[in-house]
């Protein structure tokens, strides 16, 4: 006899769900994100601090699992997983906080956030593609054969690429990206890609990243601070840029906030008055003709050039 909850796949169980465990943030002494039945706790602290930090973090396990617990629910030991996040090479272990990499959502996070163990998960996948375009090739028509592509390789290379998209490993997807264009072509192993891909009209892993970059800046222009902002006086040069952060470290110079604010201030000031749906067709356009394999490739665009794009 079930004495409490909802037949499973109903329409008001998520929102009976999601009152029910509406209120685990404000029983918790650290921070916390929950979508649907994934909770997240999460807490920060300097170097210095690791204990300190390992104690609060086992506290916060502690708190959620009486909550659990009081409220009828249960906390799946399985599927719980801690991971502690530092650029320290030195680091000691502590009970609660593993050195190594976690899977959260579908993205695999690793303790140095260099995104190498999610990216050779991503490249397992994309080679199971690549295993099935090879023998579709002989059998459907091209047009199909880039219909599989797009519903099974781009679905799994799009997703979460604002994340891992600026790693160095990125380069390993990459090259199974022209083995299946390769494929889709019927070209021989070692053919050029370049003008398959501007032929296709397919972005490559690199310009995918750039894409969704430049349209998540264009989308919150309005957020961002220029670097006019706080000053009385016209004598700043690109005044109508975004303002760039100082990151100390390469690493966090190629993490989303920066590269992305990076990228944003190459495009001409023409671009940031164009409405949304002509900047991503006319950013598109670009791309397609412009296949990068790295994001330095991007940066050494002349100004010349990229004005000509949005004039």
């Amino acid at each position: 006899m079930v004495e409490s909850g909802v037949p499973q796949g109903s329409v008001l169980g998520p929102t009976l769900f999601l009152i029910l465990i509406n209120d685990l943030p404000n029983s918790l002494s650290c921070n916390s994100v929950i979508f649907a039945d994934d909770t997240t706790l999460y807490s920060s602290r300097p170097n210095s601090e690791l204990e300190e930090l390992s104690l609060t973090m086992s506290n916060a396990l502690v708190e959620s699992t009486d909550w659990f617990n009081s409220n009828g629910l249960s906390l799946n030991n399985d599927k719980t997983q801690s991971l502690l996040f530092t650029m320290c090479k030195d680091t000691p272990s502590y009970k609660h906080c593993n050195i190594g990499h976690a899977k959260l959502l579908g993205i695999i996070l690793d303790s140095t956030l260099n995104w190498s163990p999610h990216i050779q998960s991503v490249c397992v996948r994309l080679s199971r593609v690549i295993f099935l375009l090879r023998h579709l090739r002989n059998l459907l028509p091209k047009t199909f054969l880039k219909s599989a592509y797009f519903a099974f390789f781009h679905s799994i290379l799009v997703y979460g690429i604002s994340l891992w998209g600026s790693s160095s490993h990125v380069s390993c997807v990459l090259k199974l990206q022209k083995k299946a264009i390769r494929i889709m072509n019927r070209s021989s192993f070692n053919a050029h890609c370049t003008p398959l891909f501007v032929a296709e009209e397919i972005l490559t892993v690199v310009n995918v990243y750039i894409y969704v970059c430049l349209c998540r800046v264009k989308n919150k222009f309005n957020e961002f601070k220029l670097r006019s902002d706080g000053h009385h006086h016209n004598t700043i040069r690109h005044k109508r840029r975004i303002g760039e952060s100082f990151n100390r470290l390469s690493l966090t110079q190629s993490w989303l906030d920066s590269i992305s604010v990076k990228m944003f201030n190459r495009l001409p000031e023409n671009a940031r008055y164009m409405c949304f749906s002509r900047y991503k067709r006319v950013l598109y356009r670009f791309l397609v003709g412009r296949p990068f394999y790295n994001i330095q490739e991007f940066f050494d665009v002349p100004s010349h050039e990229l004005k000509s794009v949005f004039c």
